[in-house]
């Protein structure tokens, strides 16, 4: 039988984009392998703003798109 460990954290951020604010989530699941090292499996990141521009809302888009493409990996 195998043993899997898995570390679930959530952080929430208060911030400001230009002069609005926001809030940042942030949910991570880390596999800690049997020499130590930690392994990110999943990151998941929500904004939420009252309002954004159109310019604000292409870039957060883009920064999602990006960072999914370099967390891929095979189940």
């Amino acid at each position: 039988m195998e043993k899997l460990n898995y570390i679930f954290s959530f952080d929430e951020e208060k911030c400001n984009v230009g002069k609005q604010k926001c809030n940042l989530k942030t949910f991570k699941i880390e596999e800690e392998l049997d020499n130590g090292q930690k392994v990110c499996v999943h990151t998941d990141i929500h904004f939420k703003s009252k309002e954004l521009s159109p310019t604000q809302m292409k870039l957060m888009k883009l920064l999602k798109r990006v960072y999914k493409s370099q967390n891929r990996r095979a189940a």
